[in-house]
């Protein structure tokens, strides 16, 4: 009976070897491949247009003890710096750069057959990175790097490495990685470069003032003509009226005379007014002595004219 329960209690414990040999698990963070001898026979969470074998999803798998094996892999983002390295600028200033890589396995087939070693894909990515870097950089001037105009420098690199067909340039595609994040963070220049970038920016500013006056100007201008185009108008209006209402006056003037010259009588009459009138002008008490029959005359037959 003893030997019958440690019979039991062996197969059990086999069974449970077997199951945890047999038996493995991959999550959404890792991705993996299962080999046999050597020979890849399907990935999970693999990049399926990189792949030529079968595709798996996350989830339980089986396999067979001792004849396969599994390899897992972070499917995370592995974050490498690259620090303190000088390189030469177009006109041959040295520039100091900092950068940020994140990279990923996206074919732990690719990455398992070529390296399969994150300290090797680290250096690889060091060389190949730097080198074409380095190559970019020289192709700027170093004031270019500080510019304020529409070429940003910084962004065109940081966009070059995220690029699919330069990162297959870069020879990455073929051991399973891609560059997912690609970050400058630090940017130091000597100190004998440091009057160029001074002055480099101070000519921006300058540029960019005399843009701002120039526009000040230009809307000044026009602010002035249309003023002095208004005001002109007004004077040519006014000047209009004023001939106008003078030419008026003149051609009443002259009516008034011809009815003069064709009414002996108010003639007369008016410049005797106009006498009458100079005489009182100015101060002091004046007396004024009319003959009765004369005034009579003048003033008495058109009143009894008129009240007839």
């Amino acid at each position: 009976m003893k030997k019958k329960s440690l019979l039991i209690v062996g197969a059990i414990i086999f069974g449970l070897l077997l199951i945890k040999l047999s038996v493995f698990q991959v999550s959404e963070n890792e991705t993996a491949v299962s080999t046999s001898f050597g020979k890849v026979l399907y990935e999970v969470n693999g990049y399926k247009e990189w792949s030529d074998v079968d595709q798996m999803e996350s989830g339980i798998f089986f396999k067979i003890p001792f004849f396969q094996k599994v390899k897992k892999y972070d499917r995370r983002i592995y974050i490498k710096e690259m620090v303190n390295k000088d390189r030469l600028t177009g006109d041959e200033k040295n520039l100091n750069i900092n950068v940020m890589v994140g990279w990923k396995i996206v074919s732990p087939k690719r990455f398992y057959e070529s390296s399969d070693n994150f300290i090797e894909m680290d250096s690889i990515l060091d060389k190949n990175v730097e080198g074409v870097l380095g190559s970019i950089v020289g192709k700027y001037q170093l004031s270019e790097f500080f510019s304020k105009g529409k070429t940003n420098v910084l962004k065109e690199i940081e966009s070059y490495f995220l690029s699919n067909k330069n990162q297959e340039d870069l020879g990455l595609n073929r051991y399973g990685v891609k560059i997912k994040m690609f970050k400058i963070t630090h940017i130091g220049f000597p100190a004998n470069v440091l009057p160029a970038i001074l002055e480099r920016m101070k000519q921006e500013r300058e540029s960019e003032a005399a843009i701002y006056i120039a526009e000040g100007q230009k809307e000044a201008a026009i602010i002035q003509d249309k003023a002095q185009s208004k005001a002109n108008k007004m004077i040519s209006d006014a000047r209009s009226a004023a001939k106008d209402k003078k030419s008026k006056a003149q051609k009443e003037l002259v009516n008034f005379y011809k009815e003069l010259s064709e009414d002996s009588e108010l003639s007369i009459f008016s410049r005797k007014m106009e006498a009458i009138k100079k005489v009182f002008e100015g101060n002091g008490n004046k007396r004024f002595i009319l003959d009765p029959e004369e005034f009579l005359e003048n003033f008495g037959k058109n009143s009894m004219k008129d009240k007839k």
